[in-house]
């Protein structure tokens, strides 16, 4: 996954996304969102931004490259988007 090869990380104590600059960021909806995504600038100097959800992100450390595969659903253990 992209983020991960940037350095993103996820802290399962705090639920927060760590930036490769180490700040903390806790998953936040925005609007009408069902779930908490991350948007982060790609890195290639043409202001290209690359959102993930942040519930698949978690699942792809948890499981590796099963969790991004077209049609596999990662679900929340008690259906609270917010609880990662």
């Amino acid at each position: 996954m992209w983020a991960v090869e940037k350095g993103y990380l996820f802290d399962f104590n705090s639920q927060k996304v760590v930036t490769p600059a180490g700040t903390r960021v806790a998953p936040k909806l925005y609007g009408k969102q069902r779930y908490p995504t991350m948007t982060i600038n790609d890195g290639t100097g043409t202001k290209h931004n690359v959102s993930f959800a942040i519930h698949k992100f978690v699942a792809y450390l948890i499981y590796g490259e099963i969790a991004l595969r077209k049609n596999v659903t990662v679900r929340h253990k008690d259906d609270t988007p917010l609880n990662l």
